[in-house]
């Protein structure tokens, strides 16, 4: 039986994790370059959210959605040191995320970082915070638009550039 990795946290306890399914921060998220080790974890069933629980620090985890789940047709680029970093050879390698900032007072006001992606290797593991540069995206955007509630997910496209790898398909 595999070991498994007891972590303390704060807003779910003790958990108990697999090792294998740490992920590494190969480029941290921004303000917490200390953080390398993260475990994603639902929401709950069903949830288009998820937190990203720091294995190191019980006290931090971010809110993490994919912009898909409400619509929004989402393409990025991801940068040739990202591609790297990350040992991304193909679209099929990579997930990603977006941070979610849900307001005390008016959570119906949530927003979402469409120009600072969380980008996951899911075969590796390994992740990284990404600034997209030359993007027409913002750090607060609506996630809740009352014309787009109950459509269908959109389609999101991951390209890179990379002269190692083949750009633009489909996530």
């Amino acid at each position: 039986m595999a070991e498994t990795l007891k972590l303390q946290t704060s807003r779910f306890g003790e958990l108990s994790v697999d090792p294998t399914t740490l992920i590494r921060m190969a480029l941290p998220m921004l303000g917490f370059e200390s953080q390398t080790r993260f475990v994603l974890i639902q929401h709950k069933p069903d949830s288009p959210f998820l937190w990203l629980q720091s294995a190191d620090d019980p006290d931090l985890a971010f809110i993490l959605t994919q912009p898909q789940w409400f619509s929004m047709a989402y393409s990025i680029t991801i940068p040739d040191a990202a591609v790297d970093a990350l040992e991304i050879t193909c679209a099929e390698d990579v997930e990603i995320y977006t941070l979610v900032t849900i307001p005390d007072d008016t959570p119906e006001r949530m927003t979402t970082n469409l120009l600072g992606p969380v980008v996951i290797n899911k075969h590796n593991r390994k992740a990284a915070q990404i600034v997209l540069s030359d993007s027409a995206f913002g750090t607060k955007t609506p996630l809740l638009q009352p014309a787009k509630i109950g459509s269908e997910p959109a389609t999101g496209t991951l390209q890179w550039l990379s002269q190692s790898a083949e750009p633009a398909a489909a996530v």
